[in-house]
């Protein structure tokens, strides 16, 4: 018997090793949502591979291959590529984090849809990492958090997709993902909301860096896209641009 738990961001955040120990049973998985809306599955990558083993056939006859070396490791679906590729075992970790449009048909999926699902899953995975490579703690880290910018009369809402803070409550590092394809044409824009919502959210101290990120897998390597403002050294962004818009191609480690 499967047992399905459901849960919103935001207690799934406070809880996320928790559910990384229950998942190890292949029968028990999470649903996340996010403003009430289903948005991510959390399982094991036991159970992740069952079910794509279950989907190859049809995932074969939809992408027209002739030979999908099933026995080489697991297949990834590269949403922003389109298609399925055999992928390495050091790329699929002990937990799998996958969206609910891999579960589907991606033929039937409008291109909105597709590109949500890959920043969701972008974000998803940055979130991890953020935890287990870069040692950001758990209750530090907030996901789609909405930031208020400008006046009462010409007020707009922001999402930052990743916040870091440190233990006395200011942010420290703004995190925002696009597609991998879409990376460079988004840059200005991105980048522009970067600046806004930092200037919203220093109500005390400053951040230090704004991040605009993006991944990919291809043929079963890992191709990574980042650019990291200090935004200590850069205020505003009049004075990134004058200076050559300098980035750093590494996400800041915790704690910065």
């Amino acid at each position: 018997m499967k047992t399905s738990n459901t849960l919103p961001v935001s207690s799934a955040r406070k809880k996320i090793f928790a559910i990384m120990k229950e998942i190890k049973d292949p029968k028990v998985y999470y649903t996340i949502t996010e403003r009430g809306v289903p948005g991510a599955v959390i399982l094991s990558a036991e159970r992740f591979e069952t079910l794509m083993k279950k989907k190859t056939d049809e995932i074969i006859d939809f992408m027209s291959l002739q030979e999908v070396p099933v026995s080489a490791g697991s297949l990834i679906f590269d949403e922003a590529e389109k298609r399925y590729s055999s992928g390495k075992p050091v790329l699929v970790p002990k937990v799998s984090v996958m969206r609910d449009g891999a579960l589907g048909r991606p033929e039937t999926l409008i291109e909105e849809d597709l590109r949500l699902q890959e920043e969701g899953y972008i974000k998803s995975v940055l979130f991890i990492e953020l935890i287990d490579k870069y040692e950001y703690p758990l209750k530090l880290i907030e996901l789609g958090k909405y930031v208020q910018r400008g006046s009462q009369a010409g007020r707009k809402y922001i999402e930052a997709d990743i916040i870091a803070g440190n233990r006395e409550g200011d942010i420290k590092v703004i995190f925002e993902v696009s597609t991998f394809e879409a990376y460079e044409k988004n840059m200005d824009e991105v980048v522009s909301d970067l600046y806004d919502i930092a200037e919203a959210v220093s109500w005390r101290e400053k951040p230090k860096f704004l991040v605009y990120y993006s991944r990919i897998a291809k043929a079963g390597k890992l191709y990574e896209k980042i650019s990291t403002i200090d935004y200590e050294k850069f205020p505003s962004l009049a004075s990134w641009k004058k200076s050559g818009r300098e980035v750093s191609k590494k996400i800041p480690k915790y704690p910065c």
